[in-house]
């Protein structure tokens, strides 16, 4: 049996950072900071349970 390598992202600090501005980017409810940190693909569900698929769709 032959397996790769699992590879991680190893910059801790640096992934601990940006999700210290990710969450407050949050709680500043700026729409064109919060989406920043999203990628164009991101998919978010929201209470009712429909799926928005893409930043455009937030």
């Amino acid at each position: 049996m032959c397996t790769s390598e699992l590879l991680s992202q190893t910059n801790e600090e640096q992934i601990l950072a940006i999700r210290k501005a990710s969450n407050l980017a949050l709680k500043s409810h700026k729409e064109e900071v919060v989406l920043s940190y999203l990628t164009n693909d991101v998919l978010t569900t929201k209470g009712n349970g429909n799926l928005l698929s893409g930043k455009k769709a937030l």
